[in-house]
């Protein structure tokens, strides 16, 4: 049997390909809402909002690889320690009161169905980033596991 390593899985020749990242300032919250709206059908895209600052992000093909093998690994793991776990996916999160909503990569419920994910999985596939998981601080519970690759 052949055994496969994640970085096989890796395309080397667009390693130098990062997320694609658009940011706006000077936001309103009706504004972030009515983008939503938009691209309600679409998986395309994350969107945060952070204070007024929005931004768009268009993973890399990569990102999308590297988030799969992260969602892999935890179904696995809950698997194995027989815990329930209910994946939410890249599921909005926002507070308005606090002005912040994040779309995480992935995120999980443990043990039972939540108003609000117990884990949120952000992967960063790029250069030069802060690895603080600005946002998911603000959104009460929640607890980021922030991915450099």
């Amino acid at each position: 049997m052949t055994q496969l390593k994640f970085v096989d899985f890796i395309e080397r020749d667009n390693l130098q390909e990062k997320d694609k990242l658009f940011i706006c300032s000077n936001t309103s919250w009706a504004e972030y809402e009515a983008i939503l709206q938009e691209k309600a059908n679409s998986s395309a895209y994350r969107i945060s909002f952070l204070n007024g600052v929005l931004k768009i992000m268009s993973p890399s093909r990569n990102h999308e690889i590297i988030k799969d093998f992260i969602y892999l690994l935890i179904v696995t793991y809950c698997d194995a320690i027989e815990l329930d776990y209910y994946p939410l996916g890249s599921t909005t999160l926002k507070q308005k009161d606090k002005s912040v909503g994040k779309e995480p990569d992935t995120s999980f419920c443990f043990n039972s169905l939540k108003q609000v994910p117990d884990l949120a999985v952000e992967v960063v596939f790029s250069s030069g980033e802060n690895p603080r998981p600005k946002g998911y601080t603000q959104c009460d519970k929640c607890k980021p596991l922030r991915i450099s690759a």
